[in-house]
């Protein structure tokens, strides 16, 4: 016998009846992958974004990526490609969204303070070196995730699930449902890629 659960965190914009307008009006969340070295972590950063409601996947320059460890979610989630970082970053800006690193630096917000106020594309860093200075200079905001064992950082993946996860339940996502030990997944993201 499977037993299934169903779960509601919070709706964005709750309080208005027109369900056209909460659609409208609820926060997007992005994934920004430029400067990524290792391939299996395309995979698994699709999976990730999937998994917490990523609404686009920005590619920047790259022309092929790995879709190994996205374990069926690769076609889940749109992709748009920019040939360059500027041109990303100015089509971000153009859907009202700002621009979150991922970053330990000084003047980054623990991201469990939850500092975002519209919608967001999170750009996560290089596995060796983090975020570059122009993609620095492009953040409207960092943020950080606290650790408290002795790990210098943590994996590229990692780091943006949990601050995907935060965003998720600022936003006031749906909760997917679940059944037995896993989730079910939506079927309303189909993939489309996008070359600009």
């Amino acid at each position: 016998m499977l037993t299934c659960y169903g779960s509601v965190v919070k709706q964005w914009g709750s309080n208005d009846t027109n369900p056209a307008s909460r659609q409208m009006s609820r926060p997007k969340s992005y994934l920004v992958l430029y400067n990524i070295m290792k391939h299996a972590n395309f995979g698994f950063l699709q999976r990730t974004a999937s998994a917490f409601g990523v609404s686009e996947i920005i590619i920047v320059g790259k022309r092929s990526f790995d879709i190994g460890g996205a374990c069926g979610t690769a076609k889940l989630t749109r992709k748009r490609q920019f040939h360059n970082l500027t041109d990303a970053v100015g089509y971000l800006h153009g859907q009202g969204a700002d621009i979150c690193g991922i970053e330990i630096m000084p003047n980054a917000i623990p991201v469990q303070n939850h500092p975002f106020e519209k919608s967001t594309a999170f750009m996560v860093g290089n596995e060796g070196s983090g975020l570059t200075q122009t993609q620095n200079d492009y953040c409207d905001f960092h943020v950080y995730i606290p650790q408290f064992g002795e790990a210098e950082c943590i994996n590229v993946n990692v780091a943006a699930g949990i601050a995907l996860s935060h965003f998720a339940q600022w936003a006031g996502f749906q909760e997917a449902p679940r059944c037995e030990n896993k989730f079910i997944p939506a079927e309303s993201h189909q993939s489309s890629s996008t070359n600009a």
